[in-house]
């Protein structure tokens, strides 16, 4: 049977699917001040089965759509370094050469400094991550834990590989089972 949430938990999942803050959420529909107690409970809520389903319900799509297009478009501004003795154009001439749109030229006690932005990967693959599986577009994870206790004495390294080898085809017996 699916458990009902309360109204604050209600609360919680309407605020932290429009901002995707946790702590905010928690201290906007919870009675509390400190930021290290809003962060707890939060973390408590967001591992709580009922309360991530319906926020996974709740996500509508096309704000998933809304949200993956800001991503998309996430950049991260660097610069590389030429000697002062370049010209502004001979810079972009090179930066644009290697395909890398300059965003201006300015002078640095390091030399000249070209600015450009690239797509920002990491901030894409966490953010989409991040979206699919509050979505639940992610398969559950499967693991296995192996306890294994080994009690060889063994001298000869021929003994040695025997057991590796027996070791190895219980261990495929386990998987496939």
């Amino acid at each position: 049977m699916a458990r009902v949430l309360t109204k604050k938990q209600k609360g919680f999942v309407k605020d932290y699917i429009k901002t995707g803050n946790g702590t905010d959420s928690v201290k906007k529909n919870y009675d509390v001040a400190s930021d290290q107690t809003a962060r707890a409970m939060a973390y408590e809520n967001l591992t709580k089965p009922h309360i991530v389903k319906s926020i996974q319900d709740s996500l509508p799509d096309d704000l998933l759509a809304e949200h993956h297009n800001k991503l998309f478009k996430q950049v991260q501004t660097s610069y590389f370094t030429f000697p002062k003795s370049m010209s502004d154009e001979e810079i972009i001439e090179h930066v644009n050469a290697n395909g890398i749109d300059v965003i201006t030229v300015r002078e640095s006690d390091k030399g000249k400094l070209a600015f450009y932005t690239i797509p920002d990967a990491n901030a894409i693959k966490n953010g989409l991550d991040m979206a699919y599986k509050l979505k639940g577009s992610y398969a559950a994870e499967k693991s296995m834990a192996l306890n294994l206790n080994v009690d060889a004495h063994i001298e000869d390294k021929d003994g040695l590989e025997a057991i590796r080898q027996r070791f190895i085809s219980e261990i495929k017996g386990k998987l496939i089972e």
